[in-house]
């Protein structure tokens, strides 16, 4: 692909990885938006749990 070579693997995946979480955070206010109070907290803990789950998988967080 002409566009690794121009812009790099490393830039591609960093924008990339913003379009996604910019995608999941537009689900989660629509589903916000759309839900009762209660599901809009457990939404956002479930969100929450998620990523300190992530942090805490990541090599020297034991």
């Amino acid at each position: 692909m002409d566009l690794i070579r121009y812009v790099g693997l490393g830039e591609l995946m960093v924008i990339s990885s913003a379009l996604i979480f910019a995608l999941g955070q537009g689900c989660v206010r629509q589903g916000m938006r759309t839900a009762s109070p209660f599901l809009s907290a457990l939404i956002i803990n479930t969100m929450v749990g998620l990523g300190g789950a992530r942090c805490r998988s990541l090599p020297g967080n034991a």
